[in-house]
């Protein structure tokens, strides 16, 4: 008995204010009533985001907003520094 209250203590009372804190952002994100309609894998997308990042592909999808343009100097800059 020892040993089993001092496993749960370890794993998750340590933790418990953490384990709640993420469970309220990720619930602000994904309501608890709807978690089943994803697959293990779209959860781990939602949380993880891509494993794969294509600059090129967010180069041609990029939208400027506020006045900026794709010829713009500091867009060049950008593209430039990431690579594209």
């Amino acid at each position: 008995m020892f040993v089993e209250l001092k496993v749960q203590w370890g794993l998750y009372k340590v933790i418990e204010k953490q384990v709640q804190a993420f469970l309220k952002g990720f619930y602000s994100i994904v309501p608890k009533e709807m978690i089943f309609i994803y697959t293990e894998e779209e959860l781990e997308q939602l949380l993880c985001g891509r494993p794969d990042i294509s600059i090129q592909e967010l180069r041609e999808s990029a939208q400027y907003k506020g006045g900026w343009n794709k010829d713009d100097e500091q867009i060049k800059w950008l593209w430039a520094f990431l690579g594209t």
